[in-house]
């Protein structure tokens, strides 16, 4: 079946494009470049330009900043190969003529720059436009089996081992459609899944020793002391509360990733044995886990706005 960088999470999407337009530029100037995948990614970023040599490829604004922002290399040196190289032909026919014909000077230059200016024109519009292209052309199991060698994190790893399996997989129309939202839902999960870390706390101590500090301002007679006795268990009571909701909001998160990784593995499971005639009858059900993938992901961006608005209380 086919999928596309796109079809990816955004992280991978990126990677995909990156990697594909560091060839690309390298392949043109004859080497020097090479890719590094440990380079960190930009944030995406559209632009007139990006939108224009997106259209007409199914992705949405932010799919196509994604691959905007890393396609740079093989885009702006096709814009301005066109632009520079483009010209010298022209150049060159205006100049003979002029010396031997004795074209007009001023009718000389006007031609030259109105041939760099159609040159530019067709290099960052059309040309990079087809640069863009080729960088989002579908996906081939080799380049999966890449990022996997440069990934270290398990459930990354079951993800693309995914996707990879899914690029080999001989499906029907119905099916194959099912597995990409799937495969769309569960990387949306991924890339939404928030990572909490918390370090253990005796939250019972904490309360405890604000109530103690409670009672003691109380019978305080300095006011200042008292009023700072009262800040002090607040702070306390306003620590154990946000570890309570940390932890709580660290084994939600715990809790969706196992559930991603089993999700990943029985998808997996169901393309390696699955028998996807339709007058058989499909051995998994794609499209009950597709929804449930979908499902997994709106939780993951549940509590991903829960952290956010966890870290905003803080």
């Amino acid at each position: 079946m086919k999928l596309y960088p796109q079809d990816l999470r955004e992280n991978d999407h990126a990677r995909i494009v990156r990697q594909r337009s560091t060839a690309a530029s390298t392949a043109a100037n004859g080497g020097g470049a090479s890719y590094k995948p440990n380079t960190p990614l930009p944030e995406p970023h559209l632009g007139v330009l990006g939108k224009l040599w997106a259209k007409g490829l199914g992705m949405t604004d932010r799919q196509a900043a994604v691959g905007n922002s890393v396609a740079s290399e093989a885009t702006q040196g096709t814009a301005w190969c066109t632009a520079i190289l483009g010209p010298l032909l022209p150049g060159i026919i205006v100049l003979i003529m002029a010396r031997k014909h004795g074209l007009d000077p001023n009718i000389a230059w006007a031609s030259f720059v109105a041939a760099t200016a159609g040159f530019s024109a067709l290099g960052f519009g059309p040309f990079s436009g087809l640069a863009f292209r080729s960088l989002h052309k579908p996906l081939h199991a080799v380049e999966l089996e890449g990022l996997i060698r440069d990934s270290v994190d398990e459930l990354e790893i079951a993800y693309l081992r995914l996707v990879r399996d899914a690029l080999l997989t001989d499906a029907s129309e119905k099916a194959e459609t099912d597995i990409r939202a799937a495969v769309e839902a569960l990387g949306q999960a991924i890339e939404r899944l928030p990572a909490v870390t918390v370090e253990p706390i005796d939250t019972a101590t904490l309360c405890l020793e604000a109530a103690q500090l409670q009672q003691q301002a109380l019978t305080e007679p300095d006011r200042v002391t008292a009023d700072s006795l009262t800040r002090r268990a607040d702070a306390l009571e306003r620590r154990a509360k946000a570890h309570d909701n940390s932890a709580l909001l660290s084994k939600r998160a715990a809790a969706l990733r196992a559930e991603i990784l089993a999700q990943i593995e029985t998808l997996r499971e169901g393309l390696a044995g699955h028998q996807l005639d339709e007058s058989m009858g499909p051995t998994v059900a794609f499209a009950e886990l597709s929804e449930t993938a979908r499902r997994v992901a709106q939780e993951a961006a549940s509590a991903s706005e829960a952290k956010q608005e966890l870290a905003q209380l803080q």
